[in-house]
């Protein structure tokens, strides 16, 4: 539900290393389109904490909601409309249901992408798992997710021939960083900053009859922050290498309840480590 844009060095590096279409130029305004077709919104949330969060981030000269830079914080786009979250479903697949040209296959696996040998491989279509061939009339996309993609180039051929070749697949195309480099953010989940006497009433069963009602209220909100902060740990580069996630943790939490008194509020801070193999900044 949250809705980051990535970085444009990012990008422009992907561009200089040979992916030119990939530069961020190119991709900005695809990014603008999605989060219009996704009807993304900036979250302020009405906790009493995050004024005094930003104005923490001020006393420390960090930006404060300014998209034109790259550092500080900045209150969370969400993909969530009338307090429901809007997902790409909704966003795409609804309002496209209805043309004569889409067909959505559920429980529906492919095994590898179909490639025609002759002046250059060229993708023409996909195997499913079933056997059943679907041919294209102009292109294949492949969009599966950070492993599946590797995994299906590499099921159709396309990769080291190290890792192809024991396991029999026929090679289409030599290309050694399918299947390499991934990278997750580490997140280490965060500690507690105990808050006495903020004035948050809190009923959880007065907030689920509400929203049931009306679709308004916090549980129509997003629960995994409330803001987000770039920071710089390392150097005075305009990059950050650790993202902050802050939330509100109401009296009545499940997870505060073994550890906290009924009289107390808390801030909850996740930290992320942006690049975790390799320092970007």
């Amino acid at each position: 539900m949250l809705a980051i844009k990535g970085f444009k060095r990012d990008y422009d590096e992907w561009a200089n290393l040979g992916n030119t279409r990939w530069s961020w130029d190119n991709i900005k305004p695809y990014y603008d389109k999605a989060f219009k077709q996704m009807q993304t919104s900036t979250y302020q949330s009405p906790m009493p904490t995050r004024a005094m969060v930003l104005a923490a981030a001020e006393a420390m000269g960090l930006p404060v909601n300014d998209h034109s830079v790259h550092l500080g914080y900045q209150d969370i786009n969400l993909t969530i409309n009338a307090n429901q979250r809007f997902n790409t479903a909704k966003a795409y697949i609804v309002t496209a249901n209805k043309r004569r040209n889409l067909c959505v296959m559920t429980n529906t696996a492919v095994e590898r992408v179909l490639f025609r040998r002759r002046d250059g491989p060229k993708a023409i279509g996909v195997l499913l798992q079933n056997e059943q061939k679907l041919y294209a009339s102009k292109e294949v996309i492949m969009s599966a997710g950070a492993v599946m993609s590797p995994q299906l180039l590499m099921l159709s051929g396309i990769g080291p021939k190290s890792v192809l070749q024991p396991l029999r697949i026929p090679q289409i195309k030599e290309l050694p960083g399918v299947g390499q480099n991934l990278q997750d953010h580490l997140m280490f989940p965060g500690y507690l900053v105990k808050i006495p006497h903020l004035p948050i009433a809190v009923d959880a069963k007065q907030f689920l009859e509400g929203y049931c009602q009306t679709k308004d209220g916090p549980i129509g909100q997003i629960d995994i922050g409330e803001m987000v902060g770039w920071i710089n740990t390392r150097n005075d580069s305009e990059y950050p290498d650790i993202q902050y996630m802050h939330m509100t943790m109401l009296k009545k939490d499940q997870i505060l309840s073994r550890s906290m008194s009924q009289n107390w509020v808390s801030m909850k801070y996740q930290q992320i480590v942006l690049w975790p193999k390799v320092p970007r900044i």
